[in-house]
């Protein structure tokens, strides 16, 4: 068996289990189905494929609009949970407002060099790209991309955020 993306392909009596996103998966899919080998038992997950952008919330018509602090991390409010959007060379980034650590407030830390969130209570930091602990303590900061386009400023909350602890 060959979980893909979601997919459950079946050979002999074998099992195998790959994590990659569904891009992927239906390209694998595809070869496994070509070669006739395999049969498509169906879908191992609950994914359902984007039909449209109603994943995207719009946070504000410009930039400027959103209200950064000198640390330029900006609180906003998206379906009632407050969000943290982070702003480092002319790039923006989604991540939750509090320390999956000890639930320090992230908006009171401030972005290093390197674009990585620090926190106030214990130093923590975090990539704001990927949500990868930085300093080594093993946590992980949910977060989620952030679109500048020509009608405004965008996150897609539909995209999974990880297994962070705290999220409001």
């Amino acid at each position: 068996m060959l979980d893909v993306g979601g997919w459950r392909l079946v050979k002999a009596e074998t099992s195998l289990c790959i994590s990659t996103s569904i891009n992927l998966a239906s390209v694998i899919k595809n070869i496994f189905e070509s070669l006739g080998n395999f049969q498509i038992e169906g879908t191992t997950s609950n994914f359902q494929p984007p039909t449209s952008n109603m994943s995207l919330v719009k946070l504000a018509e410009h930039p400027n609009e959103l209200p950064f602090s000198l640390n330029n991390i900006a609180v906003v409010d998206v379906a009632g949970k407050k969000l943290c959007i982070g702003r480092h060379r002319d790039q923006f980034f989604g991540f939750a407002f509090k320390c999956p650590h000890a639930g320090g407030n992230l908006s009171e830390g401030h972005i290093d060099a390197l674009g990585n969130v620090v926190c106030p209570l214990h130093r923590y930091k975090f990539s704001m790209a990927n949500g990868r602990n930085t300093s080594g303590e093993g946590y992980y900061l949910k977060h989620w991309p952030v679109e500048w386009r020509e009608d405004g400023v965008y996150i897609d909350m539909d995209k999974d955020p990880g297994s962070g602890l705290f999220f409001s």
